[in-house]
């Protein structure tokens, strides 16, 4: 059994959770009222394309970590606690082939109703607010981007789900990483900043370069700093601006993402491989 089987056996197991679609179905219910709502004030709602795409990311900012995070939290500890890992791996592959298939599997149940629902949204939304040629360029690379966002909150859930074997932990972790990287970073870097500058406010105004760092690692400061490569948008600017630091140009974004798909998996498989089934 390769890691393909157990992505198509995880890809099946995880499509069947009502959780998931309820999630997906008020996602888009929102969009659907969104565009509702921009037909009933006879397309007043926005001024173009660019605008309408910056609203659809603050909808996606808060429930594309959710869905990700009711994914994969229980993709392993259900499996240990069952009692079914110890099957899956009597077959030939490794510890790492059974994470790498339930990533690809829960990834592609992620990613399709997600993505799917942005590609018909931005079909509503461009037949409304006709796109540039840039603008249809930069519709596809936000689609890409949002693939990125997801697939990091899904691996944190994942290296969650490995690194215990108590759900009522993996529950409290899920529900705290997303408070924290969804509502706290930003508010846990202002207060270092203000700390190691004795609570002097201008110390916000002109921050040092470690701080617009530390404020990119935030999963959605670098989804906003990687959308103003495709829009002209106010999110992500304060990257942009002459005072910001040329490593939080938009390439730091792409290794932000990358780092939080890579590192929470290595972490979660690293005690995953120490554990004894």
């Amino acid at each position: 059994m390769s890691w393909q089987t157990v992505a198509a056996k995880d890809v099946r197991d995880a499509g069947r959770s009502k959780t998931i679609w309820l999630v997906v179905g008020v996602l888009g219910l929102l969009f659907l009222v969104l565009i509702g709502a921009d037909l009933w004030t006879d397309g007043d709602l926005f001024t173009d394309f660019t605008d309408f795409v910056t609203t659809i990311v603050s909808i996606l900012g808060f429930l594309v970590p959710l869905i990700a995070l009711l994914l994969g939290y229980k993709s392993v500890i259900h499996e240990r606690v069952s009692g079914s890992i110890v099957l899956s791996l009597s077959f030939p592959h490794s510890r790492r082939e059974l994470i790498a298939g339930t990533f690809a599997g829960r990834g592609v149940v992620l990613l399709a109703p997600v993505l799917g629902t942005l590609a018909v949204v931005g079909l509503l939304g461009g037949l409304m607010y006709p796109p540039s040629g840039s603008e249809l360029l930069g519709f596809a690379w936000f689609v890409l981007i949002t693939a990125l966002f997801g697939l990091g909150f899904l691996a944190v859930a994942i290296a969650l789900s490995m690194s215990t074997t108590a759900e009522r932990r993996v529950t409290l972790g899920t529900f705290g990483a997303y408070i924290l990287l969804v509502s706290f970073w930003d508010n846990l870097v202002t207060a270092t900043v203000q700390f190691l500058y004795r609570f002097r406010q201008e110390a916000l105004f002109t921050l040092p370069d470690w701080a617009y760092l530390l404020y990119l690692l935030k999963p959605a400061e670098a989804y906003n700093r990687l959308l103003r490569v495709g829009f002209d948008t106010t999110r992500g600017a304060r990257y942009a601006s002459s005072e910001a630091p040329w490593f939080v140009d938009w390439w730091m974004g792409v290794v932000v993402f990358a780092a939080w798909i890579a590192v929470p998996l290595a972490v979660g498989l690293s005690r995953f491989d120490r554990t004894d089934l």
